[in-house]
């Protein structure tokens, strides 16, 4: 586990390394975050000499500067993960670097902050976040070790709003302790002791409006033969005050050699205040679309305008050198108007949740200008994605038939690879030159939009997903999407 020895400072204090080549922003920054009392930072003016210190994962997190000569902050961040996936790592950036902030998300970044501005509102920002992403780190940590760690678990609880019960199976009968009425507005005083009945902790503390799902959640638990899985369940509770909380319960089953289930035990976690970040970010991000939405379409209103006047101005042009700089100021046009609908898709990305969807509905059907043969499997097969996932494999189609040149079938299969599904795009087209293989990924490449096969990997990158091109020039195209565990499922 990422930090120094809970024992000795835990939670008195966390321990951060803070990367950044600007002497004086690291010297500033060092000094507002310790004057909190609550962190004690280590300095380092280069990601490569950072990376060389012994001690680089026992930090409790890492904050760096994404600009710096030699090794910038995204590399930094490849590389610490290559190491350790779950060491907390904040990204602290420069303004309108939204395509550096989304490289960071999807390498496993846990924040980004971006400079500029008041500095005593930039580092409490930063420095919320940092504790926002340890104590979260810590507490999955401590949750999934509930047994071995008992007692440091015990000790980081309090600072993370985490208490634990056990119910016995034979009587449905909870045992709680003081730690976990108090968060719950009462005590086992008030309640008539440590013990209470399902039924009536079902009544009196589940919110009604989450209770019946609640307890379809825990009744899958109970169904699951995995004797090493924990159940995860979000619900909101009240308290005796009457103040209406949010927690998140983690639960694990105990079975004796026959099968049979002799004891549940886990632990509650008060995520209130996480629920309401996400909420306000919610709003925000609704604000934000609302906003663009409006814009883009004054935007493209204007270059209506425009072509209108581009037309006007044809019609009464004094000659052919000037009608060739009007058909220069119209491609120009053009090129923006693609940018502005570009705006448009890459904004609906990752604004929907993840959802399972049965791979056979998303790829081409009969109706599809070239002949697609496709793998029994594939109709077996359903992946956890972005909904936007539909547009990828008509991007597919799309590139074969533009690019091809010489494409008269289309194949798609499936296979595992280890804890991986690997599904195949394949045509006995032309191919991809080796030097272009990366290339077709990035944005504004390629001989029409070049968006497609850019947003595809984007949108494939939210629940982990990857794609690459592997065929052989000359003999047509084979995309390879891989699928790790977890965002695919194969039924019988």
């Amino acid at each position: 586990m990422p930090g120094v020895d809970l024992s000795v400072s835990y939670p008195e204090q966390y321990v951060i390394l803070y990367v950044d080549d600007e002497r004086d922003l690291l010297d500033t920054g060092k000094i507002f975050i310790e004057k909190t009392g609550g962190f004690k930072v280590h300095t380092h003016s280069s990601a490569i000499k950072a990376l060389k210190s012994p001690d680089i994962l026992r930090y409790d997190a890492i904050v760096s500067d994404y600009q710096m000569p030699g090794m910038d902050g995204i590399n930094f961040l490849k590389e610490i993960r290559k190491r350790d996936t779950g060491i907390p790592f904040i990204l602290f950036t420069g303004r309108g670097r939204e395509e550096v902030v989304i490289e960071a998300i999807n390498n496993g970044a846990n924040f980004y902050v971006q400079k500029g501005g008041d500095p005593i509102s930039l580092f409490a920002e930063l420095t919320h976040k940092i504790r926002q992403a340890v104590e979260y780190n810590r507490a999955n940590n401590l949750i999934s070790r509930l047994d071995t760690y008992q007692k440091k678990l015990a000790t980081a609880m309090n600072l993370v709003h985490v208490v634990h019960w056990e119910c016995d199976a034979l009587t449905y009968v909870f045992t709680f302790d003081d730690r976990f009425y108090a968060m719950y507005g009462t005590s086992a005083e008030r309640e008539g002791g440590t013990q209470l009945s399902t039924q009536r902790y079902s009544e009196e503390f589940i919110h009604p409006d989450d209770r019946e799902c609640a307890l379809s959640e825990v009744k899958k638990g109970l169904e699951n033969p995995d004797p090493d899985a924990v159940t995860y369940i979000e619900h909101r509770i009240i308290r005796r005050d009457g103040e209406i909380r949010n927690i998140l319960v983690g639960m694990v089953v105990i079975r004796d050699s026959d099968g049979r289930i002799i004891r549940t035990y886990g632990a509650n976690q008060d995520i209130t205040e996480r629920k309401n970040g996400e909420r306000a970010l919610e709003r925000a991000y609704r604000q934000i679309n609302l906003l663009t939405g409006v814009t883009r379409h004054d935007i493209l209103n204007n270059l209506s305008a425009l072509y209108l006047h581009l037309d006007l101005a044809r019609m009464n042009s004094p000659g052919p050198e000037f009608s060739e700089y009007l058909d220069n100021m119209e491609k120009e046009i053009r090129i923006i108007q693609s940018r502005i609908e570009f705006t448009q898709i890459f904004q609906e990305i990752g604004a929907e949740k993840p959802v399972w969807i049965p791979l056979s509905s998303i790829l081409p059907d009969s109706s599809a200008p070239l002949p697609v043969t496709y793998d029994l499997v594939i109709h077996t097969v359903s992946i956890l994605v972005d909904p936007l996932v539909k547009t990828i494999f008509s991007t597919l189609l799309d590139n074969s038939i533009r690019h091809g040149e010489k494409v008269t079938e289309i194949r798609v299969s499936a296979h595992e690879s280890g804890n991986n599904l690997t599904i195949l795009w394949e045509d006995n087209g032309v191919g991809v030159a080796d030097e272009e293989k990366e290339l077709i990924f990035t944005r504004g490449y390629g001989k029409h939009t070049g968006f497609g096969l850019f947003l595809a990997r984007e949108i494939l990158a939210l629940t982990g997903i990857s794609i690459r091109e592997t065929g052989i020039p000359g003999s047509g195209v084979r995309f390879e999407i891989i699928i790790p565990k977890g965002s695919f499922r194969i039924d019988p």
